[in-house]
């Protein structure tokens, strides 16, 4: 799905540093690990510039691909007075 968003590789542009899979290789390990772009960089042997045009655009096609996969917040959960905390956290439950 995220090829039909987004045109990686076009006779009339410039080639890109890094191929598809590689780019979206180091935008999943600066979200889900948290590395530095100067690491990622590093790592997959570009400028840091160079890392963060491409983390930046693979995050909007991803944003385009996943927007309509994310959940709409539930009316009770809108109604609530305070603050709700939406946590992620992974909780073993031994069952």
């Amino acid at each position: 799905m995220l090829t039909t968003s987004l045109t990686w590789s076009s006779p009339r542009t410039k080639p890109h540093k890094l191929t598809l899979t590689k780019a979206q290789k180091a935008t999943l390990l600066y979200l889900r690990h948290n590395q530095t772009e100067e690491t990622l960089a590093e790592n997959f042997k570009v400028s840091q510039p160079t890392i963060s045009q491409i983390i930046t655009t693979v995050e909007t096609a991803l944003l385009h691909v996943l927007t309509p996969a994310i959940p709409s917040i539930p009316q009770a959960l809108l109604n609530v007075y305070g603050t709700v905390i939406v946590d992620g956290t992974i909780v073993p439950t031994y069952n």
